[in-house]
């Protein structure tokens, strides 16, 4: 178990490093110890240093990739581990979460957009969102953010996140 001290504590809240991403980084580095290709390394240093898009969910997805591979830290797992984190999704599961989650925004709901502004003006509380629709690319994917009442376009990092769930229950599976 890693103790801190003060200076410690101060440190690891300045680099923003989470209590649970130190408790699955220990746990890894237990079995990192069992590693003698270089090509595991490889993929775990790819890894650990890997360039996140959204800076905010780096610690959310480093948790999840260092408690999937504190319980397999195999060649197919460190591959699976990084195709999530490079947004090379599984198409089938990529078309399941667009269908129940998202929308695409083509011409057709700018056509329907801009005849509800004409018709109701800026009257409705929810104008903004009617001109966000008229401001969306065609071929692209947004969601509905309900605390704000915007559209936005689709990161998929959600699915990321999913797609970490998935890959633990199936290592769970696999183990027992």
């Amino acid at each position: 178990m890693i103790k801190l001290n003060s200076q410690g504590e101060i440190n690891t809240k300045r680099i923003n490093i989470c209590t649970t991403k130190l408790t699955f980084l220990t746990k890894l580095k237990e079995k990192t110890t069992q590693i003698a290709d270089t090509e595991q390394i490889k993929l775990l240093n790819l890894i650990l240093n890997f360039p996140f898009k959204v800076d905010e969910f780096k610690n959310g997805f480093l948790c999840y990739a260092f408690k999937i591979l504190s319980l397999d830290i195999s060649k197919p797992t460190l591959k699976r581990v990084i195709d999530i984190l490079e947004d090379k999704f599984d198409p089938i599961a990529k078309d399941k979460y667009i269908k129940e989650n998202r929308l695409k925004l083509g011409s057709r709901w700018k056509e329907i957009a801009s005849k509800a502004l004409a018709k109701v003006g800026t009257k409705t509380k929810y104008v903004h969102i009617i001109k966000d629709i008229n401001n969306c690319k065609d071929d692209l994917y947004y969601f509905v953010l309900p605390s704000y009442d915007e559209i936005v376009l689709d990161d998929f990092e959600d699915l990321k996140f999913e797609m970490f769930e998935e890959l633990e229950e199936d290592i769970k599976k696999q183990l027992h």
